[in-house]
């Protein structure tokens, strides 16, 4: 099991994704903006195994949470999933701001689980 933190300003968004990842074994907490999302994840930074992040939300982007997330040596070791409908590949700017994926919005509930078991997996293997 995983505690993922999962930030949207979207109360749907962010109720969908507990949906998808609980029955799959994880914990999910949830932030509305990007600014709760960092302090969030400093706040667990110790028990924390990934982050979901929107693009566009109040207070802070989530591409800049993304940086600000890798900038801090609490949380730079976290795999950063980005789910968002306002990017286009290449993700240059996701790539750019220091996260791992991005899930392109409307997801599938099996293309998130497929993403956030990649990147778990993947950070296992780097432990």
């Amino acid at each position: 099991m995983a505690l993922i933190l999962s930030a949207d300003d979207d109360p749907d968004i962010r109720n969908l994704i507990k949906r998808i990842m609980e029955p799959a074994g994880h914990q999910v907490i949830s932030a509305n903006d990007g600014q709760a999302a960092v302090e969030a994840a400093f706040a667990h930074s110790t028990e924390l195994d990934l982050v979901i992040l929107d693009v566009e939300m109040p207070r802070l982007r989530g591409l800049d949470a993304c940086r600000m997330l890798r900038d801090d040596p609490r949380t730079s070791h976290l795999p950063v999933v980005i789910a968002s409908g306002s990017l286009l590949p290449p993700y240059d700017d996701v790539q750019a701001a220091g996260a791992n994926s991005c899930v392109r919005k409307p997801f599938s509930p099996k293309e998130l689980r497929d993403a956030v078991e990649r990147e778990l997996t993947s950070a296992a293997a780097r432990s």
